[in-house]
């Protein structure tokens, strides 16, 4: 990922987490042992983080320095009808897999690149798919726990095995999550998700999923 994107979403992070805390930045600064002036420039993504300094936020926030680095919550001052609409103009002709749900389970969408993806495994309709209705029970399980998870705020990065019908085998695919949330509140309506097939082409997708998100109104 390009540097300025990690500080980018660093820096929204920071934001994001310290106002969730209620505290000022010189507070947040003070825990994190670091003086509020770099603290500020972290936060205005001005600045570059050492590991160190990754590490005592992380300690702050009690997440991981991977949290930090990921685009795991992101605001929006749209509707949620309005969001999808600019969501699916943003993202239907990438070259990398992006998809969203709401949190009960159904998807609402995936670009061409994902739906393909997903041919090896599930086939997406035109419309929305509640996948409740359409994994094994297994799947079931989990997926109704990451939706409990979700909706308490809580949204990591997973690894799914899908069958490839050409391959006879089974592939992988890596999903990289983010809850879209309301400007105003702190429930989410949406979860949108980048998918990528192998570690190689990772960090330059997550890179683009990032930066065409963070352009949403």
């Amino acid at each position: 990922m390009e540097e300025r994107y990690i500080t980018k979403i660093l820096a929204h992070n920071l934001k994001f987490y310290r106002k969730n805390f209620g505290v000022t930045q010189y507070d947040l600064a003070e825990q994190a042992k670091i003086s509020c002036r770099q603290y500020q420039k972290l936060e205005a993504g001005t600045a570059n983080a050492t590991l160190d300094t990754l590490n005592n936020l992380a300690k702050v926030f009690l997440v991981t320095i991977d949290r930090l680095l990921q685009l795991s919550f992101y605001r929006t001052s749209l509707s949620p009808e309005l969001y999808l609409k600019e969501f699916k103009l943003k993202f239907q002709d990438e070259q990398f897999g992006v998809g969203v749900r709401d949190l009960d389970g159904v998807v609402l969408w995936v670009n061409q690149y994902a739906s393909e993806l997903q041919n090896r495994g599930l086939t997406f309709p035109q419309g929305p798919l509640d996948l409740l209705q359409k994994l094994t029970s297994t799947a079931t399980e989990t997926l109704q726990n990451r939706l409990i998870s979700e909706k308490d705020g809580i949204f990591e990065p997973y690894i799914n095995s899908i069958k490839d019908k050409d391959m006879g085998n089974d592939s992988y695919l890596r999903y990289y999550p983010t809850l879209i949330l309301p400007q105003k509140g702190s429930t989410p309506f949406y979860a949108t998700v980048c998918m990528v097939t192998t570690l190689a082409d990772c960090q330059e997708n997550y890179y683009n999923y990032c930066k065409n998100l963070i352009s949403i109104v």
